[in-house]
């Protein structure tokens, strides 16, 4: 009867120890999703994400597993923000924020791919060049007399100018999106930051093809302007402007 008492009270002294360090750890994960938040509004976003995988550890709750993935997403961890976006949404399927993590899981899959095909890419270009010979330096051609360059210039100059402008244009929409972010994290509520965060993704991926747009204009205006520059005695010059998904690739003979 004595040890069947003493069991009872040893059990619930150890059920009262676990409890209180619950409790602690609670009151721990607290503190460094705190210190986070002010990390984050600071623009230490990978020491955001330190913090908040500390305090996961703590007290595994979905909201600690979104915010891990926006700070990590913030940080340019692409990868990392994936794996955290997807954590959230299998542990919260129905949660308010399941909808942003589900887009940006599909946006960070697309610029991941393109990454990967990037550095494949340069990695076989750098691969090319180690293992291809000298080249043998052309023979020295007979001076050229000099081209008269006159107003057939001014266009494909105006042409340059405009894609700078729009270069700047996109700069800017980059820049309002950034800002439009930060905005989000302070919103007064979920809500509100919900619907700033879909307007920044919307200004953001316009200034992306703002400057891609002004990108190709500023190849076709100078592929224009060498060939508006050639010697008015030689042959006829031809140019090709070729845009693929990772390049843009000018060819032809001026």
């Amino acid at each position: 009867m004595i040890f069947g008492i003493l069991l009872v009270l040893l059990s619930a002294t150890s059920a009262h120890a676990q409890h209180g360090r619950e409790r602690d750890e609670e009151r721990r994960a607290l503190t460094l999703f705190e210190e986070s938040a002010a990390a984050y509004h600071e623009g230490r976003f990978a020491d955001a994400a330190a913090l908040l995988e500390q305090a996961y550890a703590l007290h595994p709750e979905s909201v600690l597993l979104y915010n891990l993935a926006r700070a990590r997403d913030a940080a340019g961890d692409m990868d990392r923000a994936r794996e955290a976006y997807r954590q959230f949404v299998d542990s919260a399927p129905t949660a308010e924020q399941a909808g942003l993590a589900r887009g940006r899981i599909d946006v960070l899959t697309t610029q991941i791919a393109e990454r990967d095909a990037r550095l494949e890419t340069e990695r076989a270009a750098q691969a090319a060049a180690s293992v291809s010979p000298t080249p043998t330096p052309p023979e020295a051609a007979p001076p050229e007399p000099a081209a008269s360059h006159g107003p057939h210039l001014l266009a494909p100059g105006l042409a340059i100018g405009a894609a700078a402008a729009i270069d700047v244009v996109g700069a800017i929409l980059l820049g309002v999106a950034f800002s439009q972010h930060e905005a989000a994290v302070a919103a007064p509520s979920q809500l509100d930051a919900i619907r700033i965060e879909h307007d920044a993704e919307t200004l953001r991926d316009a200034g992306v093809g703002v400057l891609i747009g002004g990108a190709v204009l500023t190849t076709a205006a100078a592929i224009w302007l060498i060939v508006a520059a050639g010697s008015p005695g030689s042959s006829t010059p031809s140019a090709s402007l070729r845009i693929g998904p990772q390049s843009i690739v000018v060819s032809g003979s001026f």
